[in-house]
């Protein structure tokens, strides 16, 4: 590609460009140029807010027409529609979400309490979430 290219990183020219240029995500010269405040970490930020969200209502859903909150929420219950096939997936999508979202949660807790060590406060609650959420897939 040619130097200069509004696609092209032209201070890694040298270098192939991000696979996002191709799907037309600006780089971070243009963003500089244009004055975008979306960054990395506030795309972080925002879905990993979001998967934490959506965990939770995976986690706490009742449906009135299935019996209420208890019945929905019993691990026989949740294990017994889960088969064997999905326990790996299950496991997989867990993990990511987890790992994801505590990072979106560790950033902005870390922009409103600066030099506070918020992980010590974060990694225990969300291991112990994490392991909440894997009781139906281990027995």
């Amino acid at each position: 590609m040619q130097k200069g290219n509004i696609f092209w990183n032209s201070e890694n020219s040298d270098n192939f460009p991000s696979p996002l240029v191709f799907l037309g995500c600006p780089t971070d010269n243009q963003r500089v140029l244009r004055g975008d405040i979306l960054s990395e970490d506030l795309i972080i930020q925002i879905t990993g807010i979001s998967l934490l969200i959506l965990l939770g209502i995976h986690l706490f859903t009742f449906s009135s027409y299935s019996g209420g909150l208890e019945d929905n929420l019993s691990w026989e219950k949740v294990k017994s529609r889960a088969n064997e096939g999905w326990n790996l997936f299950y496991f997989l999508l867990l993990s990511a979400v987890m790992i994801h979202s505590y990072e979106g949660v560790k950033r902005v807790l870390s922009e409103y309490f600066p030099g506070k060590p918020i992980s010590r406060l974060l990694i225990p609650i969300w291991v112990s979430v994490y392991l909440w959420a894997l009781i139906p897939i281990m027995g």
